[in-house]
């Protein structure tokens, strides 16, 4: 519908002719454009249509016939996502065994993406990849059913392509091999790089709040500079991949902390939707009691502790900006963030608006709801000194970012902030050449005076 909230499955003939709904769907937000509802898949044999849903507080995939006449039913029911759509990665669709058997999907375990075949007859289901850590994403099957190619990530590793092959044991499917087809990380490198502790901390009201902590390999006994990177969305999450400017922080002396925050993907709709009350209000209180959980034990030194992130997590370094409690933090920098989500409201892409509204309901009906978390509205309380990043865009865009503006208003209160414009920040990633060269470089410098001081 135009909330991008419900949606129909429709059958209808190639002529245009004899529509008929097959399966409704409700109370859905689809922030991926389609993509994380995704489509419709119908069994080889046409008999079955298996389609996501979230009725039951996660997204599990359900399965209606193919005439509509009985009522969906999930394959495999579980409270973890049966996806990782979200802003920053596609897991694909799931895909149907040639003999309309199984299904092999994905299913999200706290950022770990496991690879699953379900029969869809009894709802037995295996792992068959991914058991413990990484991320599996696109799943095939060959067309005589015995291998599914996928691909697989980890931490020390981006996406390759791996194949499983499977067989039937005394009338039960197992696992009898998997192999690895392409190599896309030197082992040199792979050497270099660190593997995080994956955690739990209580937030302010009791929620647990899921994170990755990485610390450098030479980090002592005594508590050192920290980072907290925060990631976009909201409706996003950090996972068991390959973080590489997380890596150059901590190359470079720092503990970084990933916090997937109230709000974030991957933890069922009543966590995604736990920031209703305000954007920038409690996810930031889950960023404040992450600092503090680094401080009690013993890992962070509480008066050198930063905070950046980039688009939402833009956002969010604002917000600590002005609304962290005093001396939590010492830096920031915001990276393409966003300092008035009114203003986005009016002048903003359309899918972002679909998102405020579903998330904080129409700007007309609560405009104080926006304007309480507004970094732009109260940079008179900003309590730290930031770095805004910003980047060059056509001159006919919009500039719902008003990032210029909101280091003009913390100039203008006398508070300390450092203002740049770049050819391209290249993503959560810096994954272009202005990104890499200069932004990673000066953001180092910037964390390096307020956080390494003597």
């Amino acid at each position: 519908n135009d909330l991008w909230e419900d949606h129909e499955i429709v059958q209808v003939r190639r002529d245009g002719t004899e529509e008929k709904i097959i399966a409704e769907d409700s109370d859905f937000f689809d922030y991926q454009i389609g993509r994380r509802f995704g489509h419709p898949l119908v069994s080889p044999d046409g008999s079955k249509i298996l389609f996501r849903s979230h009725r039951n507080n996660w997204i599990n995939y359900w399965c209606v016939s193919a005439d509509g006449g009985d009522a969906p039913e999930p394959i495999y029911e579980e409270e973890y996502d049966q996806s990782a759509e979200s802003g920053s990665m596609t897991a694909g669709e799931a895909s149907w065994s040639p003999d309309s058997r199984y299904v092999a999907h994905v299913s999200n375990y706290d950022g770990n993406v496991q690879l699953r075949v379900t029969s869809v007859a009894t709802g037995e289901s295996i792992v068959v990849a991914a058991e413990d850590e990484g991320v599996v994403t696109h799943p095939a099957w060959s067309p005589d059913g015995r291998r599914i190619a996928f691909t697989y990530q980890d931490f020390l590793c981006p996406p390759d392509v791996w194949v499983a092959t499977l067989c039937d044991k005394d009338g039960n499917l197992e696992v009898e091999s998997t192999e690895q087809l392409t190599s896309s990380i030197a082992d040199r490198l792979a050497r270099k790089l660190n593997r995080p502790e994956k955690t739990k901390f209580e937030s302010f009201d009791g929620l647990e709040i899921s994170a990755y902590i990485y610390r450098p390999a030479d980090a002592g006994e005594e508590p050192g500079p920290a980072i907290l990177e925060v990631h976009g969305g909201p409706v996003d999450q950090f996972r068991d991949t390959m973080h590489p400017v997380v890596q150059y922080y901590v190359q470079r002396g720092y503990t970084v902390m990933m916090c997937n925050v109230r709000g974030s993907a991957g933890y069922g709709k009543d966590f995604e939707e736990g920031i209703s009350n305000g954007w920038g209000v409690d996810d930031l209180r889950d960023l404040v009691e992450g600092a503090r959980y680094l401080v009690r034990r013993g890992i962070a030194d509480p008066d050198r502790i930063g905070i950046t992130g980039q688009s939402y997590g833009g956002f969010l370094s604002m917000a600590a900006t002005c609304f962290a409690p005093a001396g939590v933090f010492q830096a920031s920098i915001s990276r393409t963030g966003y300092a008035d989500w009114s203003y986005y409201y009016r002048t903003g892409g359309q899918r972002t608006v679909k998102l405020l509204r579903h998330s904080m309901g129409p700007l007309e009906d609560d405009e104080d709801k926006y304007h309480r978390s507004a970094p732009n509205r109260h940079a008179q309380r900003a309590v730290m000194p930031v770095f805004i990043v910003d980047q060059k865009t056509p001159a006919t865009e919009p500039k719902p970012g008003l990032r210029k503006e909101f280091a003009r208003s913390l100039g203008a209160a006398n508070k300390p902030v450092k203002y740049r414009k770049y050819a391209s920040t290249g993503g959560p990633y810096a994954n272009s050449e202005s990104g890499a060269n200069e932004l990673l470089p000066d953001m180092m410098k910037f964390f390096d005076t307020h956080l390494k001081r003597a």
